[in-house]
């Protein structure tokens, strides 16, 4: 794999985190570590997933409620919550780009392969333990979610090494967020 790096992730850029209500820390990235995700391996590193626009984060109450008979129109308006955070200059692994997406070793239709089926874990999880491995700090995509359509929907795993999201603003209830403005 030859990665591509973003330099710096855009300074001051907000980022967006789906979270429970009753989360004490929104921004903890052992949950993660833990249990894995689409890049870190279970019983891995601690990583934040996050949401670069409000188009990826609503797609990700649909893939929350999969496997469930409950829509996201069933929810209440407090059922989930939206978290900002900005972070620290980062490099991360570039996975948006044709050409990130080669240096990768992902196809050129991620996140799904040639058969429109979405790229499973391990492919992903094997680039991201190269990229752990030679000190990027994270991992941005194009997002595997389903239903986010938007030029911009990408999501970030971010490990940030030793350094730590800052939360800015209010916990956002789930009624104030789950419709686009019309």
């Amino acid at each position: 794999m030859t990665f591509v790096g973003v330099a710096l992730l855009p300074i001051g850029h907000r980022w967006l985190r789906v979270v429970a209500r009753d989360w004490d820390d929104p921004l903890d990235p052992t949950y993660a570590q833990r249990l894995g995700g689409r890049w870190n391996p279970p019983d891995s590193w601690p990583t934040l997933y996050l949401n670069r626009d409000l188009d990826t984060a609503r797609a990700q109450i649909t893939r929350l409620l999969q496997g469930t008979p409950i829509t996201a129109d069933d929810l209440t308006d407090d059922a989930f919550a939206l978290v900002s955070a900005v972070l620290p200059p980062a490099e991360v692994v570039d996975c948006i780009s044709a050409e990130g997406l080669v240096g990768a070793g992902l196809p050129l239709t991620y996140p799904v392969d040639d058969a429109g089926r979405v790229i499973d874990h391990d492919a992903c999880q094997q680039v991201g333990r190269a990229a752990h491995d030679l000190h990027f700090e994270g991992i941005e995509a194009r997002s595997a979610v389903a239903g986010a359509t938007s030029p911009q929907s990408s999501e970030l795993a971010w490990w940030g090494h030793d350094a730590r999201a800052e939360l800015v603003g209010p916990r956002v209830a789930y009624g104030e967020w789950r419709s686009p403005a019309t």
